[in-house]
């Protein structure tokens, strides 16, 4: 017998291959949303595939992809100029 657990996790890769591919971050924030443990919302966010994602370091014009590594908050550092971006 299955526990909720992998009842809720099966159910939300289920949701998630019947959504459009275009708006997988819009999904994957809104399935975050309805998930109140944080530990199970942790474990489905990083389960599920997104597109890497670019962000401008307007300081040198040069692009650098965005990943946990180099995240703070809601910003995200450049190797090129150890500045985050976007700016607050």
């Amino acid at each position: 017998m299955e526990s909720t657990r992998e009842t809720v996790i099966n159910s939300c890769f289920t949701l998630m291959r019947r959504l459009s591919p275009n708006d997988i971050s819009k999904n994957v924030a809104g399935l975050a949303n309805l998930i109140t443990d944080e530990a199970l919302k942790y474990e489905i966010i990083q389960k599920i595939d997104q597109p890497l994602e670019k962000e401008l370091d307007t300081s040198n014009g040069r692009e650098f992809l965005k990943c946990e590594y180099n995240r703070d908050g809601d910003a995200y550092r450049s190797p090129w100029s150890n500045r985050y971006f976007p700016k607050d």
